[in-house]
């Protein structure tokens, strides 16, 4: 019910955009504005800079108890999870400059993503690999590689990495014909499942990450 909740706010959040401005209370918008902005600042980004990021091998540690302490018995890194989290720092960089922290949070996750998530004899990011960065599943999802397109951090070298990815989603993910992605394919490139769509596939995976990546190149082009 929670969970039901919590996806259900934030569709409604996710909306205010096709409101009038007279049909909003501002000062009552203010209000939450500001509670969300407290609980963002001392709440969940302390809790992911003091347990996040993966002193001992890069990366990010993203399995965490009741109590904040670090489940071990999975410590496996996904292309989802470690790109959100790069997408995370970054962010929370671009709203603190001052706060370097962020941005070496955000640089080694690249880094350690480049080094061990790259597929270097067939191109695409792998779906899952262990701690330490040896690959356990080569899977290329369309969910996973969408997040590793439109991450940044503000670093030019990371550019080759982008357009290596968009080449690769560009010959093998892409149904030209149609427009869409393909949800999943084998190490190769080829699909596997052969629905242009599935029940957990929409606009949100590959239309955002394509608007997404083109905002960040209007930022470059703008400088």
């Amino acid at each position: 019910m929670r969970k039901s909740a919590l996806l259900f706010s934030i569709v409604i959040i996710s909306g205010f955009s096709v409101f009038s401005q007279n049909d909003i209370d501002k000062e009552k918008l203010r209000e939450v504005r500001q509670e969300l902005h407290e609980h963002l600042t001392e709440g969940i980004m302390p809790f992911w800079t003091e347990r996040g990021v993966d002193e001992k091998y890069g990366g990010y540690l993203t399995t965490f108890d009741e109590n904040g302490e670090l489940i071990t018995d999975n410590l496996n890194k996904y292309i989802v999870t470690q790109t959100r989290m790069i997408w995370g720092f970054s962010v929370y960089h671009q709203m603190y400059p001052d706060n370097e922290y962020y941005l070496e949070a955000a640089r080694q996750g690249v880094d350690f993503f480049i080094r061990n998530f790259w597929d270097p004899l067939y191109g695409g990011w792998y779906w899952e690999v262990t701690r330490e960065g040896a690959m356990v599943d080569d899977g290329k999802v369309v969910y996973g590689q969408s997040f590793a397109i439109y991450n940044e951090t503000g670093d030019k070298k990371y550019l080759d990495a982008f357009y290596n990815v968009w080449n690769f989603a560009d010959e093998h993910m892409i149904n030209h014909e149609l427009g869409e992605w393909m949800t999943l394919l084998n190490r190769q490139g080829e699909p596997i499942d052969p629905r242009i769509v599935n029940p957990w596939k929409c606009t949100y995976h590959s239309g955002r990450s394509v608007m997404e990546a083109i905002k960040r190149i209007d930022k470059i082009l703008e400088k």
